[in-house]
Order: C-alpha cells, then sequence, then structure tokens
C-alpha cells in the first residue's frame, strides 16, 4: 500500500445504506435493458439539462429524506476532484489520487475528458490490480474507449485503469454518512490539517437538511478559520468565520429550545470567542440570503423574533428577489405585533411568487419528457414554492384577521383555495366571512 491508499482502507457502507445502492443498480440494468438510447445518439438528440456534481447529488438526496430520521447525517456526497478549482460551498475536494479511496461500486461518477462530460455509475473496483469498470447503459458507446476522448485513453470495454481514472474523474457522488470523513481523516492525516479542506467539510455538513448537526459544523468552521488564520489564508478564515457565526449563532438556539443547554453553551462559548476578534455585523454581512434565512428561521424558535427579523432584512438587502426573505421577515414582524407590517412584507413575497411559480410550471410543461434531470429540479421547485406559498397566505391571513380587515382575509383565503381546493377548512373559513 502506498501512500496514495490511505493508512486505513475505506470502511464498508453503513448496510442499511447499501440495500438503497443495491436496489440503484437493479434499476439501472433494467433501464439498460428497456433499450433507451444514448441521448447523443440520435440525428436529433433529446435535449438533458446539464447539472454538475453538486447538484446531481441535491437530486439524488432528496430520495433519501424518508432515511434521515434514523441516521440524520445521511447524505449523497459530493466529492471532488481538486483538479478543478470551485467554491468553497460547493463540496468537499481532495487530491485527484485520493478518489480512489473514496470510490465504491454503486456510486455515482462523473467523467470528463474538457469536451465530454459523462455520469455513468461505478461497477467494480479491483484495488490490487489496479483498476475500474462501470455499470454504464451504453457500454459500447463509452466515451473512454480508444478513439473517443481527448485524453488518449483506451478503456477496454468500460474498464479503465486507476491512473486514466484520476485523470478523467471530475469527482464522485457518494451515499454515506459523516463517520466517511472521520475514516478519510484517519486515512490521511495531514487533510486534517487542512483549512480548505475543513471548511469545505464545514459546508458539506451544513448542507445536509438538518439543525441537529449544527454544532458539527460549527466545530469545522472552528478548526478551520484557526487554521487559515495561522497560515495566512485570508479568503478561507473569512468564509469559515461567517459559517461559524451562522451554524454556531443557530445551532444555540436550537438546542436551547430542545433545552439541550451543554450543547447550547458550547455554541455560546464559539460565538464568544469569535466575537472577540469580529464583530457581529462585519460576519453577518459575508452570509448569503439562504444561510441569513436559515439563520431567521432557528433563532425565531426561541422567540428572537428581532433577530430573526434583521437577518430576514440582511437577505432582502443582499437580494430583493429571495422569496424566502420576504417570507420570514413578514413572520417575524407578525410575531412582534406589527400585522401591517406584515402584509407588506406577504404583499411582496406572493408578487414574487407569482412570477416564480409560473415560470417554473411553465418550463415543466415545455421540458422534453425524457429528460428527467430537468423533471426532478423543477418538481422539487415547484413543490417547495407551493408549501411556502400556503404557509404566506395562512400568514397572510392572520395578519388581515388581527387588523379586522375581512375583505383582504376574504382575498388571501380564495387564493389559498385556489392552490388546495381539496381543503374544507378554508372553505368553511370563506363562509364564516361572507366570502
Amino acid at each position: 500500500m502506498n501512500a496514495d491508499d490511505g493508512l486505513l482502507p475505506r470502511p464498508p457502507r453503513d448496510p442499511r445504506l447499501q440495500v438503497y445502492v443495491d436496489n440503484g443498480k437493479l434499476w439501472s440494468t433494467m433501464f439498460a435493458l428497456g433499450g433507451v438510447g444514448h441521448a447523443g445518439s440520435s440525428p436529433n438528440p433529446r435535449p438533458m439539462t446539464r447539472v454538475d456534481l453538486g447538484e446531481m447529488a441535491e437530486i439524488s438526496r432528496r430520495a433519501y429524506s424518508p432515511l434521515r430520521n434514523e441516521m440524520p447525517d445521511l447524505s449523497v456526497f459530493p466529492i471532488w476532484s481538486r483538479q478543478r478549482r470551485l467554491p468553497l460551498e460547493r463540496g468537499v475536494a481532495v487530491p485527484a489520487r485520493h478518489l480512489w479511496w473514496f470510490a465504491e461500486a454503486g456510486d455515482t461518477a462523473l467523467l470528463s475528458d474538457r469536451e465530454t462530460h459523462h455520469y455513468t455509475e461505478i461497477g467494480t473496483i479491483d484495488r490490487d490490480a489496479g483498476w475500474i469498470s462501470f455499470a454504464d447503459p451504453w457500454a459500447d458507446e463509452f466515451f473512454l474507449q480508444a478513439g473517443r476522448n481527448t485524453l488518449g485513453i483506451e478503456a477496454q470495454g468500460t474498464r479503465i485503469s486507476r491512473g486514466d481514472f484520476e485523470r478523467a474523474a471530475v469527482g464522485i457522488n457518494r451515499l454515506d454518512r459523516l463517520s466517511l470523513f472521520e475514516a478519510y481523516l484517519q486515512a490521511f492525516p495531514a487533510q486534517a490539517d487542512s483549512a480548505e479542506f475543513l471548511c469545505r467539510l464545514g459546508h458539506a455538513v451544513l448542507d445536509i437538511p438538518s439543525d441537529r448537526l449544527l454544532p458539527v459544523a460549527a466545530g469545522h468552521f472552528d478548526r478551520a478559520r484557526r487554521l487559515a488564520r495561522a497560515a495566512g489564508e485570508a479568503e478561507v478564515a473569512a468564509d469559515a468565520e461567517a459559517r461559524l457565526f451562522m451554524s454556531a449563532m443557530a445551532g444555540h438556539a436550537v438546542y436551547t429550545a430542545a433545552g439541550q443547554q451543554p450543547v447550547a453553551e458550547a455554541m455560546k462559548a464559539l460565538l464568544a470567542d469569535l466575537q472577540r476578534e469580529q464583530s457581529p455585523e462585519t460576519l453577518v454581512a459575508r452570509l448569503r440570503p439562504t444561510e441569513l434565512c436559515r439563520l431567521a428561521f432557528c433563532v425565531a424558535n426561541i422567540g428572537r423574533h428581532d433577530m430573526a427579523e434583521a437577518a430576514a432584512s440582511r437577505a432582502i438587502e443582499v437580494d430583493p428577489a429571495f422569496e424566502d426573505g420576504w417570507w420570514l421577515r413578514g413572520t417575524a414582524r407578525f410575531k412582534q405585533g406589527r400585522a401591517a407590517e406584515a402584509l407588506e412584507d406577504a404583499d411582496r413575497y406572493l408578487t414574487l411568487n407569482d412570477g416564480s411559480l409560473a415560470v417554473a410550471r411553465l418550463r415543466d410543461q415545455q421540458r422534453h419528457h425524457l429528460d428527467s434531470i430537468a423533471g426532478s429540479q423543477l418538481g422539487q421547485e415547484i413543490s417547495e414554492r407551493e408549501q411556502r406559498r400556503t404557509m404566506v397566505l395562512e400568514l397572510a391571513v392572520s395578519a388581515a384577521a388581527y387588523l379586522k380587515d375581512a375583505p383582504r382575509a376574504i382575498g388571501y383565503l380564495r387564493l389559498l383555495q385556489a392552490l388546495h381546493p381539496e381543503r374544507d377548512d378554508v372553505t368553511q373559513r370563506l363562509r364564516l366571512l361572507g366570502g
């Protein structure tokens, strides 16, 4: 075993997850047997939506959300080759030679020769012999065969050498748990001293939709910012400090609301230490709208509606078209007894949502029926926008009722009825108001 193999082999995937990976292989086999041709084989190729490794991971991640009750740290992790530069928040990046350690049958690989970019599934790996093959539905047209790629790779069927894999792999998407990265740091201990790697790992934790993991993210960001400051890596330090502020502040709120004071106090201590060096205003200024809204949502759980309003207002300042900022600020204002201002924010949200929802629905109608990527993305977008719209309309009804403005409440209820015609409670409320 050489240094690139790591001090320890990658541990096997959690057996509860392996069942789902094996099921995915079955569907891939059925897809291949179904005779669907390669997207580029037709004289008039069907259009396919282009997505990067992180976007593909997000699509895959949704399918496993029901498992998160049992395994809250479950995710589909994009693991990029560090040969390509990408923003810190886009995913974990490792030296190309380390991808071999991560790779396992069933993982999704993105391969590229800089002209052709191809998603496929890892089939078999012989680590002793140093080769890897892919369970590709179009094996006869595999682009890494001789004469089909610009890298000069000559695949035998879908089998290539480890060296060729490291040259062609943009990265892999892997269904796993956070223990994967604990094992990686044991196998490659030098990475534990990489501020960039730890900052990326913190972002990977934040991408998992579980607020219980906020303290884990905070720990990675705290270590990353200290290493970055010591090494003079100002960009990494600034990124890690801002995310430490968000994750520790939100984590403190989540664990305070849950009555878990030891964890809440640990987050408070991290914040105090950070704010001895950086002002909250400086840290908040570096956060993106999605992060600001996550912070607003979490602090509202402990009644800090003033703080939620401030975070949502900053999100609106950064991006006035970001709908969630208006929703969360309106909610915070209503909770503080300012119903008229809450309605202003709700109306602004609804105006933006009218446009974005119409565009998403139109794109979904116009997409190619075999473009499953666009179908998944647009289906999720429409569902999320409709869910948010429902919450904002309920907020608006409550605020209008608080102001004793029955005509306005009726108007919002009619919009709610149009969105959910099956809801009897909406019909009943309309009758009570004479609508």
